[in-house]
């Protein structure tokens, strides 16, 4: 579970998603309505998610 700190102060626009402890269960993304399944995801895959969005948020990638 990821949850920022109550203290933080979120940007305008931001939204919560609710979802069950349920590993099964569809959400809905706010203010679109798409449906999402939700998987629980252990360090090890954890950590590689984190870094494909930060090699995919590089504008740099291709350019060696």
């Amino acid at each position: 579970m990821a949850l920022a700190p109550e203290t933080v102060a979120m940007p305008s626009g931001s939204w919560t998603l609710n979802c069950s402890a349920l590993e099964d269960d569809v959400v809905l993304l706010p203010a679109s309505g798409r449906p999402v399944r939700l998987y629980r995801l252990d360090d090890v895959r954890f950590a590689d998610v984190i870094e494909l969005l930060t090699i995919a948020h590089n504008t740099d990638v291709g350019r060696r």
